[in-house]
């Protein structure tokens, strides 16, 4: 079960914390959270953690909303106070004081420990469409009955008492095993006698949102999305009176809290403000996971290198096996550097450089962006969206150019070949080419739909080899079946012509 609030003044939401909290740092992590503390209930569970906080050495004054308290040691040296409740807090870092109906002025402490009841945790049957009851003697929304193969037992039903919780337990068990057919002989068959709800000597008085007359407080709902009651008075003021809009009108209860600590409050104010019962109110739903899971948990093992996918050109293997470095370059695995032994890379890029400016150079360039831009309005779609011209463009030629955004920046670049009349082929830098595809899209689709153009990506169907220095004609002749298309005069500067590799037919 979950330990929820109240609503009093807390304009600058000082520290301040359930009761079960203060006690889980005592006895779980032997840390004493406050030696001043102030601590206000209007329920039985609050007095455990302040004997206990006694007991270690802190001074606790103890207010309750109701008449008669359970009995205390008349040695614990807790001061009691009935029919008294907090007013407001104050401090900002840390709490320095209260105010409250049970003395005049502020009273200074160093720690607030609030309790203002318990509501089962019913966010896994919530879940399954379970729906939640209203129970007015604890104060509390518990789970219904239901013929789903789920049994409830010890808190999540709504019964606070260590020996009711243990029996309810051993029946809810047994009745799982018995609907399992698989009861043991140890295992007694479920009797059906459910203890009651509750379990605490004096009942609780249901609190929600203290208030002064004349005084116009700041009390806070839920602290993690700053709801305040004004809120939810906001709210049905402008007409909202579902519990699902009143969160999303206030954002109560959404992201990770998901109703856990303000959304008794706010559906008791709002109830309060429709003059209905807090059980027609009924809950929002909450939404799974009931406890935070971590990104890491949520992005498995789609980390590091397998954060996303990674694209090999076909040269990737004859790369690595002739040394290279692999780098990304957007998806791709490209070749950095070719070092040879002892060499850093620094001494590789001058040897290659100087190879290439002497002699020949390969490079896989198979990552670059491709597009097959066709159609009969294609020249003039190119002649729109690159900076130069391409209107007059011959068939068998290149050429280089530059696209921009709209505001006039540089998009991207790269080359543009002539196959036929209506036929081009477009290269893209490696990191744009999904976006220059998209940006060709929106044109042909949204701003220029009359132009008759079909783009299609091919970046995978077409590896890539640039081949420079004085000796690459040389190797191109060496590499296709027909030598002669590689001379000057076939394929001059910035010409585009097909061929054959050796091997390839």
């Amino acid at each position: 079960a979950l330990e929820r609030p109240f609503a009093f003044g807390n304009n600058d939401r000082p520290g301040i914390m359930s009761a079960n909290a203060g006690r889980a740092y005592l006895n779980r992590y032997g840390v004493l959270p406050g030696n001043n503390i102030i601590i206000s209930t209007n329920n039985d569970s609050a007095y455990e953690p302040a004997h206990e906080l006694a007991k270690a050495g802190a001074k606790i004054r103890l207010i309750d909303t109701r008449t008669k308290t359970p009995e205390l040691d008349k040695n614990c040296g807790i001061f009691v106070k009935t029919e008294a409740e907090p007013i407001n807090a104050y401090g900002r870092k840390s709490i320095r004081g209260l105010e409250s109906t049970a003395w005049e002025g502020i009273e200074s402490c160093d720690l607030l420990l609030i309790s203002g009841g318990w509501s089962p945790v019913a966010h896994l049957l919530s879940h399954r469409g379970i729906k939640l009851i209203w129970d007015n003697q604890i104060a509390c929304f518990v789970p219904s009955d239901t013929d789903a193969p789920i049994h409830v037992a010890g808190s999540a039903a709504g019964i606070w008492g260590n020996e009711d919780c243990g029996t309810s337990g051993r029946e809810a068990g047994a009745a799982a095993a018995k609907a399992l057919g698989q009861l043991g002989p140890d295992i007694k068959l479920p009797t059906g006698k459910i203890p009651r709800r509750g379990g605490w000597i004096i009942p609780i008085k249901p609190l929600y949102e203290v208030r002064i007359s004349g005084r116009k407080l700041k009390s806070f709902v839920d602290l993690q999305h700053d709801v305040t009651t004004e809120d939810v008075r906001l709210a049905h003021r402008e007409g909202f009176q579902s519990v699902e809009h009143l969160k999303r009108f206030t954002t109560l209860g959404m992201a990770t809290d998901q109703g856990k600590m303000g959304n008794i409050i706010g559906m008791a104010l709002m109830a309060e403000a429709l003059g209905k019962n807090i059980h027609d109110m009924g809950t929002t739903t909450f939404r799974p996971p009931y406890t935070p899971v971590s990104l890491g948990a949520l992005g498995g093992r789609h980390v590091d290198s397998n954060f996303r996918p990674i694209r090999r050109t076909p040269l990737h293997d004859w790369n690595l096996s002739n040394g290279a470095i692999m780098t990304l370059a957007g998806l791709w695995q490209r070749p950095w550097y070719f070092p040879r032994e002892g060499e850093a890379i620094k001494d590789a890029y001058i040897r290659e450089a100087t190879v290439a400016r002497k002699a020949v150079g390969l490079c896989d360039v198979t990552s670059l962006g491709k597009i097959a831009v066709q159609g009969p309005d294609t020249t003039e779609f190119l002649n729109r969206i690159y900076t130069n011209p391409f209107a007059k463009l011959s068939v068998g030629k290149a050429r280089y150019g530059i696209m921009l955004r709209d505001d006039g920046m540089v998009m991207d670049d790269g080359t543009c070949w002539r196959l036929t009349e209506t036929d081009y082929f477009m290269t893209t830098t490696t990191a744009h080419a999904a976006t220059v595809m998209v940006w060709l899209e929106e044109l042909l689709q949204v701003r220029w739909p009359d132009l008759k153009v079909h783009v299609t990506s091919v970046s995978d169907q077409w590896a890539g080899c640039a081949v420079a220095g004085p000796n690459s004609r040389a190797v191109l002749e060496a590499c296709v079946t027909d030598p002669t298309l590689v001379s000057n005069e076939a394929c001059p500067f910035m010409g585009v012509i097909e061929m054959t590799l050796i091997g390839a037919i």
